[in-house]
């Protein structure tokens, strides 16, 4: 059982990483920048409001999702909180070399500008880190609520183990 809440950690924590690039995808290349453009007065300024704003929704959804992941059953030790950042850490490693990839083969004339680079999810190679340490932190406070609302396990009783 005990594998199988690692592997299932694992693969909740990629999914994760996978969906939160997605949604900051579609939220920043869709209605969100074209929306609070007219309150900055340049595109930087704009790329990093929403870059915040898009990394915020996705703090909280992942807080939510790992609390639902890490939850400790009955007679278990503790989270597999390791596991779910180990999953992360593999899914963002799988995407940055996919960006790696998108940018060699990209056009010659394509100019990467830094704040580009740092803020806007479908830039290649890193899609967006601010989204990627929202996951991260988010992830960790899971894991540290999901330990502190753990059952306590109870011990075995002197009873208990003379009989068995």
């Amino acid at each position: 059982m005990r594998s199988a809440r690692r592997l299932m950690a694992f693969f909740s924590g990629a999914l994760l990483y996978c969906s939160a690039v997605g949604l900051s995808w579609m939220l920043l290349e869709g209605w969100l920048q074209l929306a609070i453009r007219p309150y900055f007065r340049s595109y930087a300024d704009t790329q990093m409001a929403a870059a915040g704003g898009v990394a915020l929704l996705i703090f909280v959804i992942s807080v939510g999702w790992c609390f639902v992941s890490l939850r400790v059953p009955v007679g278990s030790r503790r989270p597999t909180t390791a596991w779910l950042v180990g999953g992360i850490g593999a899914a963002s490693l799988a995407w940055i070399l996919f960006g790696a990839f998108a940018l060699a083969l990209a056009p010659k004339g394509k100019v990467v500008t830094v704040v580009s680079l740092l803020f806007v999810p479908t830039s290649p190679p890193l899609w967006g880190p601010l989204n990627g340490l929202a996951v991260l932190a988010g992830a960790l406070l899971a894991g540290m609520l999901a330990r502190r609302m753990a059952p306590p396990r109870h011990a075995r009783s002197s009873l208990q183990t003379a009989a068995a």
